[in-house]
């Protein structure tokens, strides 16, 4: 440690200190384990809770989606298109788009909430 030293004291310190940080951690740690390696791995599975809290919430926000879509269609089962989509994934929310029917989505004047403009009554309130 004290020839690495010696040998970076005739160049400019400002330069060589990552090397030296690097150095003196490789130094301090050399007892058969790295705590380097345990952090790498920390932040590594930190990343990966992250990444399926992220996934988590992607499919609870579509799975919702789903549901006030149909309901906003008036479709006669959103619950079942919610089930559907919860266990099939990316390939039901595919199916769902290509069966629910097309149409523009508007606000209730009653309730406030969104319907199909072509519904008889609205499938939140029932009023026409």
């Amino acid at each position: 440690m004290h020839d690495l030293l010696a040998k970076l004291n005739r160049f400019s310190l400002a330069s060589w200190s990552p090397l030296l940080a690097a150095a003196l951690f490789l130094q301090m740690n050399d007892n058969g384990g790295s705590v380097g390696a345990s952090a790498c791995a920390g932040v590594g599975c930190f990343g990966m809770i992250a990444f399926f809290a992220v996934c988590i919430a992607i499919n609870i926000a579509i799975l919702i989606w789903v549901k006030n879509d149909a309901t906003a269609r008036g479709m006669e089962n959103p619950t079942l298109w919610l089930v559907i989509v919860f266990f099939t994934g990316l390939v039901g929310l595919v199916i769902y788009f290509l069966v629910r029917p097309k149409g523009e989505i508007v606000v209730c004047a009653n309730c406030g909430k969104k319907r199909m403009q072509g519904l008889p009554k609205c499938p939140s309130c029932g009023n026409p």
